[in-house]
């Protein structure tokens, strides 16, 4: 085991070196422009992400493949655009008060709660 360390260390170290040195040619340069410092930070670590195009070559929707840019566009517009309205659908009707049923009942000698009646709270329609 501690040879592998040994050996691990050993590589570590030159490749610190190597780098350290890359580094130094990167900056050691002397140019007369304040541009190429920046160059050099911006290709070493990637600061500038890579402008990539992604494309849907087609879309298969329920037995149909459409391979229309357009057309891809509006099926998949029209299906974001109707998210909400079919997540309200799905979960129905919800009354104001509603929430209470699902809170765990209140911990009289608590500090941070205030303990109050669920039945005052649905009698008076009170608002927490």
């Amino acid at each position: 085991m501690t040879n592998k360390y040994k050996t691990y260390k050993k590589l570590f170290k030159r490749l610190i070196a190597a780098e350290t040195s890359y580094c130094k040619k990167q900056f050691d340069t002397r140019t007369n422009t304040t541009k190429q410092p920046w160059s050099n930070l911006n290709s070493m670590f990637s600061f500038k992400r890579k402008k990539s195009q992604l494309s849907i070559a087609s879309l298969n929707i329920g037995n149909k493949v459409d391979t229309n840019t357009e057309n891809i566009f509006n099926r998949l517009n029209s299906c974001f655009c109707t998210v909400r309205d079919k997540l309200v659908q799905s979960l129905g009707r919800v009354e104001p008060n509603d929430f209470i049923r699902y809170c765990s009942p209140p911990i009289p000698q608590s500090m941070f709660c205030n303990p109050v009646d669920r039945n005052e709270i649905e009698k008076n329609n009170y608002e927490l």
